[in-house]
């Protein structure tokens, strides 16, 4: 009979529960929060380079262009 597992952090403590962010939402829905964070913190570290992005993602420039679409990102560039 499963009675649950226990999850650790990198020292050695117990995480108890779910992430506050991520309660009660549908797997999919957490999913796709996560990839947009992910793809948000690449363009950033990229200077809003979509191809760079696409590399630091490990995609390939198409991809990375449907999953912005995808997800409903916009790259917004700003005058200095």
């Amino acid at each position: 009979m499963f009675k649950g597992f226990e999850r650790m952090r990198d020292d050695g403590q117990k995480i108890n529960g779910m992430n506050a962010e991520f309660a009660g939402k549908p797997l999919s829905e957490v999913i796709q929060e996560v990839e947009k964070q992910y793809i948000c913190q690449a363009l950033n570290a990229a200077a809003g380079n979509k191809a760079e992005a696409a590399r630091m993602a490990g995609l390939t420039y198409q991809t990375f262009i449907r999953k912005l679409a995808s997800l409903n990102l916009k790259v917004i560039y700003c005058a200095e």
